[in-house]
């Protein structure tokens, strides 16, 4: 009988050895920058978090770590790309300065800037060619006791009666592609259908050595 006892406690050694091994090879093969560490008497997901004795890692940061994240689409801060707006159904296209000039000489793209008039007289404003179809300025975040705010129906409202026609095509700059990305989105989902913003802005578009004045 004693012999069986001490068959078993090798067994169970035998087999607690094989089970640290295996969670070692399972650490080294962690990303551990991916893990979370948490002390061991606190459960990060009640129902979920479940914790392994002496490492204080649960198994729901376990399992994550063992999977690679799918990469996010994310666009450049300059050049062609999306953006949209929470609840948003349209996704507003980013334009560099360069291209939005291209795009106007062609002569069917209306200029909308949303600066303020202060600082188009500070700072200057496109100079558009003859046949383009013009600049309109509605400024969109305006300073209301002492708070700039962008009131997007007064805003819109205001779009709405210098551009009534939702099948024009419109460019959005500000001066910086800020200001310009949430007016833009804003026009998107009244139903303007194209609609697209200078990322990077007037300041793009001066740098660039394009018409102002």
């Amino acid at each position: 009988q004693g012999q069986v006892v001490s068959n078993s406690q090798a067994a169970g050694a035998a087999s607690s050895s094989m089970s640290t091994a295996g969670m070692a090879m399972k650490l080294r093969q962690l990303d551990l920058r991916r893990v979370r560490f948490w002390p061991v008497h606190v459960s990060p997901l009640k129902g979920l978090g479940r914790h392994i004795p002496h490492f204080g890692l649960s198994v729901l940061a376990l399992q994550q770590a063992t999977h690679a994240r799918r990469p996010q689409p994310i666009g450049a801060c300059y050049g062609r790309r999306s953006f949209a707006a929470s609840g948003g159904t349209s996704q507003l296209e980013s334009i560099s300065s360069m291209e939005a000039a291209e795009l106007i000489d062609g002569g069917d793209w209306v200029y909308l800037d949303v600066r303020g008039h202060d600082e188009q007289l500070m700072f200057g404003i496109p100079s558009l060619p003859e046949h383009a179809k013009g600049l309109h300025t509605v400024p969109s975040h305006r300073p209301v006791s002492g708070r700039v705010t962008f009131d997007a129906s007064a805003w819109l409202a205001e779009v709405q009666s210098v551009l009534p026609d939702r099948q024009q095509k419109v460019i959005v700059g500000c001066a910086a592609g800020v200001r310009s990305k949430a007016a833009g989105q804003v026009m998107l989902d009244a139903g303007y259908e194209q609609v697209k913003e200078i990322s990077d802005g007037f300041n793009g578009w001066r740098a660039g050595g394009l018409p102002v004045m």
